[in-house]
């Protein structure tokens, strides 16, 4: 489906990855597919990670939405979340992530408090009904262990924040506390 010319949805990937990405392999040609691959991953090395910080702070409006639902995303990476300038709705619904790390999604969670920004984990009750019938049931909170005190000391904040928000085994962020988290 082709983008439209002037979409709020486009990345800065769009104005600055691509284009440093295609400009070295205009005009050249490749039999196959790897070769297309190999070229692609060669130019992506030759791009400094600065480069991508000074992009990302020359940025001077916050992004309005970013939207990582249904990515099958795992794992969130400290440096990507830090990246992120302070989104008025972040999406990370209904991927694979079984915990929320308090040194990556602390800070976000403040950022976005202050902001006054919505940070949905799990997709609405309709919709979750929905994608569990085809095996999308949002992500699969574990919510054991100590890497969840930081979600049971900071409920009031993160009920304004941290929307759909819900263990794997159906329980809240009202239903945690120290004991059931395994936390001593």
């Amino acid at each position: 489906m082709p983008q439209p010319p002037y979409s709020p949805d486009l990345a800065p990937c769009d104005f600055f990855l691509f284009p440093k990405l295609k400009k070295p392999m205009k005009g050249r040609r490749y039999a196959t597919l790897d070769e297309i691959k190999t070229a692609s991953k060669e130019e992506l090395k030759k791009i400094l990670k600065n480069d991508f910080f000074e992009v990302l702070r020359r940025l001077e409006k916050p992004l309005a939405k970013l939207s990582l639902a249904m990515n099958r995303i795992s794992r969130v990476d400290q440096d990507a979340i830090s990246l992120i300038l302070t989104p008025t709705l972040f999406r990370l619904d209904n991927n694979n992530l079984s915990s929320l790390p308090p040194a990556i999604f602390t800070p976000l969670v403040g950022r976005m408090s202050i902001a006054g920004g919505t940070l949905i984990v799990n997709a609405a009750p309709v919709l979750y009904q929905y994608l569990t019938v085809r095996g999308r049931a949002g992500n699969p909170f574990s919510c054991s262990g100590c890497e969840y005190l930081w979600v049971v000391i900071n409920k009031v904040i993160l009920r304004q924040v941290l929307i759909g928000f819900t263990c794997a085994d159906g329980r809240s962020i009202d239903d945690l506390n120290l004991f059931n988290i395994g936390c001593p």
